[in-house]
């Protein structure tokens, strides 16, 4: 095949029992120079744009294999807690930090950034998995062509790119699960930097965007393919965006917040209501009254989570949907403490562990989208070429 292209890749994989789908955007990749598994380059050609092609791959075939040999022991001396300035940094069982924290391990530098897990600690030594996060895993990589340039001619020079390597690079499988828990909730995590009631904090409206116009889209696709029309849908930590689709009819939208001037202009409402969830996590909802529960880009600020997934299980529906998404942009200072420890893909794990700490909720997924061009309009372009990331955790309430 010849030529350059856009393409959007999909790398689907399970862990336990959730689904993971990872969604990267490549605005120009060249077939003269760059790398795709010869199964899925051969289905582009035969079938061209618009068509999604896909591939199952076993452990090894697109990773490194796993390998025993690459799980090991170091002293405790070892883990630099300084690695991060100005933070003293604990090594907790199940999380990821860079390579580069660990000092005198063979293969390992200082710049290094490649994610590692911690397995175990004691008194005197820790123990660290330097395999891939995906390594073990039967990953199945999905490519749509959207648009494709057979004509180019000038395919000299530049920087390979490889399909798999870059859609895995820094992130995706570092929300899953390592035989048990990880450790999130050491440390005083629900801590915050700013102390004051979230009702002063939020007393005047703000009406101010998380997300650019391209991941806002992005938002709204995946909540119109999530939700159906005519459901009864709660909007929690409502604003004055619902981020849904125009063409989504929904029978009820109630809106649950912390501003009326902000619910009063969000004009998908059919309701809305006041409360602040990190003060009173009791719904006043019936059981069972909602088809799906939303929560947009504010899963972050909540001080005391799992009771309050308790009660969005109680008043969803069985089979209803609890959604979260959230992106790389919040109030610093309202968002608890382990937020902004974590790297983006470990965030979606932590969302998850309230999932399952809550015992209530079935066929877990987990979603991103990340690399696709930020507006050329957009006040943080140019500083910023790509559009914000979208990721989200979404599961059914069991029945």
């Amino acid at each position: 095949m010849k030529g350059l292209a856009s393409l959007e890749c999909h790398l689907t994989w399970h862990s336990e029992d959730v689904k993971h789908t990872d969604v990267y955007f490549l605005p120009k990749f060249n077939f003269w120079r760059d790398i795709i598994p010869a199964e899925l380059e051969m289905s582009l050609e035969k079938h061209g744009a618009g068509h999604l092609c896909s591939a199952a791959f076993s452990p090894g075939d697109l990773f490194p294999a796993y390998q025993k040999s690459q799980c090991i022991k170091i002293r405790q001396h070892q883990f630099n807690q300084k690695f991060i300035p100005q933070t003293l940094t604990q090594a907790r069982v199940g999380r990821f930090y860079p390579s580069g924290i660990l000092n005198a391990v063979d293969g390992v530098f200082k710049d290094s950034r490649q994610p590692v897990r911690c397995l175990s600690t004691d008194q005197d030594f820790l123990r660290f998995d330097l395999n891939h996060p995906l390594a073990a895993t039967s990953p199945t990589l999905s490519v749509l062509m959207h648009e494709h340039q057979a004509d180019i001619t000038d395919q000299r020079g530049g920087r390979c790119i490889d399909v798999a390597d870059t859609c895995a690079d820094n992130g995706p499988g570092m929300q899953a699960r390592h035989q048990e828990a990880p450790d999130f909730f050491a440390d005083t995590p629900f801590q915050r930097l700013n102390p004051q009631p979230d009702s002063d904090f939020y007393a005047q409206p703000r009406m101010v965007a998380h997300l650019d116009d391209t991941a806002a889209d992005v938002l709204q696709t995946l909540y119109g393919r999530l939700l159906k029309p005519d459901m009864q849908v709660l909007d929690l930590m409502s604003s004055w965006t619902s981020h849904l689709p125009d063409s989504l009819r929904l029978d009820t939208l109630v809106g649950l917040g912390m501003n009326a001037t902000e619910l009063e202009a969000n004009p998908r409402l059919t309701e809305h209501l006041l409360q602040d969830l990190n003060t009173h996590t009791a719904l006043p909802f019936a059981d069972h009254q909602f088809d799906a529960i939303i929560c947009s880009l504010s899963v972050e600020y909540l001080t005391q989570p799992f009771d309050l997934f308790d009660e969005l299980a109680r008043v969803l529906k069985p089979g209803g949907l609890l959604i979260h998404t959230f992106s790389n942009r919040w109030f610093p200072s309202k968002s608890i403490r382990l937020w902004s420890y974590l790297h983006e893909f470990e965030r979606m794990g932590l969302v998850l562990e309230y999932f399952a700490r809550s015992g209530q909720f079935s066929a877990l997924e987990t979603y991103s989208m990340r690399n696709l061009a930020r507006p050329e309009d957009d006040k943080y372009f140019p500083q910023s070429l790509t559009a914000d990331p979208i990721f989200a955790v979404w599961g059914q309430r069991k029945g």
